[in-house]
């Protein structure tokens, strides 16, 4: 079987996208994730994989690390193999830390394969799919020497939520080859914003709030939303495949949002929940055996209507960060100002990189004459990537009010330079400055 992210991130005319909010009128747009939908799912693995076996069809040198679970083998240096292998003993640590599988010390290594170039991976992976991927893949098979997962240099910010979703894929299958998909899937999507501390360098968990909103519609939809029906759990939690494959647009924000539920609820019952059905699954069962454990071990002493109910509940009640942004501006547009403090500081605890936020504090501070701070939070929105010509002009207006005129000429001065459209509106304060 293979895996690939861009069979659920992909982008194609037939996708369906998630974007972020426009900021009112004030020219900042919160920068969206693209999120979309498209799964060629679980394809079978063609009989070219026995030219793969051994490393036929790799060309040039290979260099080789191994760890306590993994087998790296790179064609870039052997410095980037140790470097992988260590990242992803790392990440089997933390995987691991939640699902508490019991170590097997004769197992087959985990093999990961890092490709010069994103055309050698794609020869490669034409050994066994007639076609090629942007994204990585994990190819699953009965043998587990068979396994792999084939990854090749990119952009850090492509390259490791796509790392995390595969691997965790090989990670969970190494274990239970046939998990219930929801659960597959849906904690490959919890997994992927793992981040590595800069000054630890450990790795730390992020919650993946991406599907939160969709997710929120498909509970409680509108009308422009309904080719997304909510999946009822009884059908949900025994999906076949060719099922999920019909039912894309659902599955992956529900599949995600009903994990994080079982692990998040107030009602630890729902946490017993979910390890009660990991327990119940067999290594070597298959998907319809695994489904009937669940039936018999766990459903037995619980109402599917009432899970249903509070996890529907739960995903209404959870504020995402476009609905606390979205919040945020209509207080201040209201002049609502502590109101609307509360919501940015809310936001910025689940992205705390997003310039928008503190654009946003930095009006408040303006608004409620707070100079200083109105300027420390659009610096801080600049470093972080903001539009420099909206930000130069805040502050130049800011020190202007200020009464630092210099400060303010300054920084007016270079809103112009960067975005000549700012010119119809610091011309007057500049004026008054120069005379």
């Amino acid at each position: 079987m293979i895996h690939s992210r861009d069979s659920y991130f992909a982008y194609s005319n037939s996708a369906v996208t998630e974007t972020g909010i426009s900021s009112s009128q004030r020219g900042m747009r919160l920068g969206g994730t693209v999120l979309v939908c498209i799964l060629l799912f679980f394809l079978g693995v063609p009989s070219g994989f026995s030219q793969a076996k051994g490393g036929a069809g790799i060309e040039g040198s290979t260099h080789e690390a191994k760890t306590p679970h993994y087998r790296v083998l790179s064609q870039t240096s052997l410095s980037e193999a140790q470097e992988l292998g260590a990242y992803l003993e790392q990440l089997y640590q933390l995987f691991n830390s939640t699902f508490h599988f019991p170590e097997s010390p004769a197992s087959t290594p985990l093999l990961v394969r890092l490709f010069q170039t994103k055309d050698s991976f794609d020869r490669y992976l034409a050994l066994f799919l007639n076609e090629s991927r942007e994204d990585f893949v994990y190819i699953h098979h009965t043998d587990p020497s068979r396994r792999e997962l084939l990854t090749y240099p990119c952009a850090p910010g492509y390259f490791y939520p796509s790392l995390h979703h595969q691997a965790f894929l090989q990670f969970l299958r190494a274990h239970i080859q046939n998990p219930p998909l929801w659960i597959r899937e849906g904690f490959a999507i919890f997994f992927e914003k793992v981040r590595l501390d800069s000054s630890s360098r450990n790795l730390q968990f992020k919650e993946n709030l991406d599907w939160l909103d969709t997710l929120k519609g498909m509970i409680d939809p509108a009308p422009a939303t309904s080719d997304r029906p909510f999946i009822p759990l009884e059908r949900f939690l025994f999906l076949t495949p060719e099922e999920a494959r019909s039912n894309l647009k659902s599955f992956y924000p529900q599949a995600w949002g009903f994990v994080t539920f079982l692990l998040y609820a107030e009602d630890r019952s729902y946490s017993r929940f979910l390890w009660d059905t990991l327990s119940s699954l067999q290594r070597d069962a298959s998907l319809s055996e695994n489904h009937d454990s669940i039936r018999k071990r766990v459903l037995a002493f619980y109402d599917l209507g009432k899970v249903e109910q509070d996890f529907k509940t739960y995903i209404k009640n959870r504020p995402s960060f476009v609905s606390l942004i979205q919040a945020g501006i209509a207080a201040y547009e209201r002049d609502a100002y502590k109101e609307a403090e509360d919501a940015f500081k809310e936001a910025s605890l689940l992205e705390p990189s997003e310039p928008l936020l503190y654009y946003y504090l930095g009006l408040i501070a303006y608004s409620t004459k707070n100079y200083s701070r109105a300027e420390e939070q659009y610096l801080k929105a600049l470093s972080l990537g903001g539009p420099k010509g909206l930000i130069q002009y805040a502050l130049g207006v800011n020190a202007f009010a200020w009464n630092r005129p210099a400060e303010a000429l300054s920084y007016l001065s270079a809103a112009i330079e960067v975005d000549p459209s700012f010119k119809e509106k610091a011309e007057p304060l500049l004026k008054r400055l120069k005379r």
